[in-house]
């Protein structure tokens, strides 16, 4: 199966652009801070699979999105974390695709 996964460092931490983890013609993500305290990740799904969250580990944060919401198939989706803590958000989360998993 497929796996996208996305992590994140404390908040206002600037992080690299996202190295490809499946290929680079599959899924991008790309993260920035928002104004109100957390963190969004805009993923760009380039493949013709559907991917939905597999899990998480957030040391801080919480989801401001709805988790369940999956990642379309050639599509663009933006997943939102809020920061419950000066911490900020910091863990990793996963999605891998529907079809194979």
């Amino acid at each position: 199966s497929s796996c996208a996964c996305a992590c994140a460092g404390g908040f206002g931490a600037p992080l690299p652009p996202a190295p490809p983890l499946v290929a680079s013609s599959v899924v991008s993500w790309r993260a920035g801070v928002m104004a109100g305290h957390g963190i969004v990740l805009d993923i760009t799904n380039y493949s013709d699979r559907t991917f939905r969250l597999d899990g998480e580990m957030l040391a801080s944060g919480a989801w401001a999105s709805d988790p369940a919401a999956p990642i379309a198939a050639g599509g663009r989706t933006q997943v939102e974390f809020s920061a419950s803590s000066i911490g900020g958000v910091k863990g990793a989360v996963w999605w891998v695709d529907d079809n194979k998993h």
